[in-house]
């Protein structure tokens, strides 16, 4: 077979492969585009949501995320979820866990401040945190006299009236928070950053796909 020299190079082939895969472009790599530019979209508001919301709320971003695991040793289960969106389902879902915090939860090793200890019976206040609550003491929670709590658990804990009892746990509310910034983040990145993301999947699926064999 005759070489071709540069100028009798045929195109043909791969000017039809470009222009058959162009028709898969409505089709395929539309809906892929919007998908992953969704995705990358509801990442982006989860991330910001978490983010601002501790910071709001002056807790670590850890414990805002996650809940506090009462099962095995190491195990998380995470308060934000997300269900990303799909080529057939051009919806993600974020379900934002927003129940309230035990302030316990801010204190390294709470049974170091139980006040039933000597040294700690004196004081009026309890840090957890960057945060100060007076009238508070902690103490390992009875069922009994202090509604939620897990018999034997640490909590950080005040009396409800003048008598000893009952007893509330003292906790951290992050619905208005993290409402509050998950609005606010949606409506930034769907203003801000929607087209710009859909553009650049755009051009990244056309680049894979025209040429695609």
């Amino acid at each position: 077979m005759r070489k071709l020299s540069w100028y009798e190079v045929d195109f043909v082939p791969e000017m039809n492969r470009a222009i058959t895969n162009l028709t898969r472009l409505g089709s395929i790599l539309l809906p892929r585009a919007a998908a992953a530019s969704t995705n990358k979209m509801a990442r982006a508001i989860n991330t910001a949501t978490i983010k601002n919301a501790a910071n709001q709320l002056k807790i670590p971003v850890s414990v805002l995320k996650y809940h506090d695991p009462k099962g095995k040793a190491g195990q998380k289960k995470p308060r934000f979820r997300m269900r990303l969106a799909s080529q057939k389902r051009l919806e993600a879902q974020i379900k934002m866990g927003r129940t309230a915090i035990p302030v316990v939860r801010l204190i390294r090793k709470p049974e170091s401040q139980d006040t039933r200890l000597p040294r700690m019976r004196k004081r009026k206040t309890i840090k957890a945190g960057n945060h100060v609550f007076s009238g508070a003491f902690v103490a390992a929670g009875v069922t009994k006299h202090a509604k939620g709590v897990l018999k034997g658990r640490y909590q950080v804990m005040r009396r409800t009236g003048s008598s000893r009892y009952p007893l509330e746990v003292i906790k951290l509310e992050t619905k208005s928070a993290i409402t509050r910034h998950a609005i606010r983040e949606t409506r930034s990145q769907l203003r801000n950053n929607a087209g710009n993301f859909l553009a650049a999947e755009l051009l990244r699926q056309a680049k894979i796909g025209l040429l695609k064999k």
